[in-house]
């Protein structure tokens, strides 16, 4: 086999594998767009663009080797056919993606527009009263989801190179690089620094010392693009996690359909924050806006995605708007001691009683086997005394009318 067969069966598998995916875009295509799976869609255009590209490298070089000019017309020809039909099946994929981002804002602003539980009807008087504890369910929803500065890039050293993930931050003075990152580059300090940490809503700062390090950030698609940078080593940069992979989907529809290339895969941890004294030398022109709150910052390194978007996910939580009154727990259980005593009302107990059972438990011994305590019928002292003021005003109301005979006979 030659040259020529060889590059026109490799071409042919390609075609192949194109011909599959556009008999599957079309089968999808044929479908409403309430059931396509947004996924699926960029899977397959996906995969058809680095089909394209590499048959756009096969095209060439079987032009190349062809001398025949009828022939080199007829597969002149063939490939612009081609390739037009892969142009149409990309413009119908983009335009499905579109439909579906229409349809998805449409959903969301619906969502955000509608009465909460609290804007509803309210709850009548009657079906409140048939129950002690009334339960309303409310929706609480994030309406946004923010998207910050992050891209991915090449962080590289003199014989080291790692994709890391980085946070583009105007809020910060200073650029800062994890020590785990500094050490698998082998980067070595070239001086320490002493900087003033101002905490969020802090006043008084908090004085630290930082190793500084040099290294390079460049490009992952084009390493030629690089700028060199300072950054102080820190243990930590964010403790929240900035992993939006749940939104990558969803940023990739939304940047395809304006022809943009997101520099953030989503994934991993922020291993480098770049603040703003290489922040500028980073940004490349203005924004490009995706949609109302979503916009692509053109840099060094790619388009960055940045803004808010929609979120779909509705959060139900329940809340108690009414209680009942419960009983005193120890109420219940002074209850369960006294189930013996079902049927005695001790509301009529009066103040001797209490007197009397009270002496009748601290007269209560356990001699010999046994309880023994003291006669029940001896009261206590301080009856005693009432009793004894008793007898002494009723002699002094018997004294007074012999009292009175006595003065009317003298």
């Amino acid at each position: 086999m030659n040259t020529f067969e060889k590059l026109k069966a490799k071409r042919s598998a390609l075609r192949g594998s194109i011909t599959k995916f556009i008999a599957k875009t079309e089968s999808i295509l044929d479908s409403s767009v309430e059931d396509t799976d947004s996924d699926e869609i960029l899977e397959l255009l996906e995969h058809i663009n680095k089909k394209e590209n590499d048959l756009n490298i096969v095209n060439p070089e079987i032009e190349i080797v062809i001398t025949d000019p009828t022939v080199f017309d007829n597969e002149l020809k063939t490939s612009e056919d081609y390739s037009d039909r892969i142009t149409r099946i990309k413009f119908q994929l983009k335009n499905r993606i579109k439909r579906i981002n229409d349809l998805y804002n449409s959903v969301a602003e619906k969502r955000e527009n509608r009465p909460s539980q609290s804007e509803r009807e309210p709850i009548s008087q009657s079906e409140q009263q048939e129950n002690e504890i009334v339960v309303g369910t409310s929706h609480s929803q994030c309406s946004n989801s923010t998207i910050l500065q992050t891209c991915n890039v090449l962080a590289s050293s003199e014989n080291k190179t790692l994709n890391i993930r980085i946070l583009l931050d105007s809020g910060s003075e200073r650029t800062f690089i994890l020590r785990e990152v500094a050490e698998a580059l082998n980067l070595e300090p070239i001086r320490k620094e002493r900087l003033l940490l101002y905490s969020f809503g802090g006043r008084n700062p908090e004085p630290s010392n930082f190793d500084l390090v040099q290294l390079q950030l460049k490009n992952p698609h084009n390493p030629n693009h690089r700028i060199p940078i300072e950054a102080l080593i820190t243990q930590h940069i964010s403790g929240a996690s900035l992993d939006s992979r749940f939104l990558v989907n969803k940023i990739k529809m939304l940047a395809e359909v304006s022809g943009l290339e997101p520099a953030d895969s989503g994934k991993g941890k922020i291993q480098l924050l770049l603040g703003m004294d290489f922040f500028c030398e980073v940004i490349r022109g203005a924004p490009v806006r995706i949609t109302k709150s979503l916009f692509a910052q053109k840099s060094l390194f790619g388009n960055i995605i940045c803004g808010a978007l929609p979120n779909m996910t509705s959060n139900k939580s329940s809340a108690c708007f009414r209680v009942s009154v419960e009983d005193d727990l120890n109420q219940h259980l002074r209850t369960l001691w006294e189930i013996e005593s079902i049927g005695c009302d001790t509301a009529q107990e009066t103040k001797h009683d209490s007197e009397f059972i009270k002496e009748f438990e601290n007269n209560l011994t356990f001699a010999d086997g046994r309880y023994e305590t003291k006669l029940l019928w001896n009261l206590p002292k301080t009856h005693l005394k009432q009793l004894a003021e008793f007898e002494k005003k009723k002699e002094e109301r018997q004294a007074r009318p012999l009292e009175n005979q006595r003065a009317e006979a003298l």
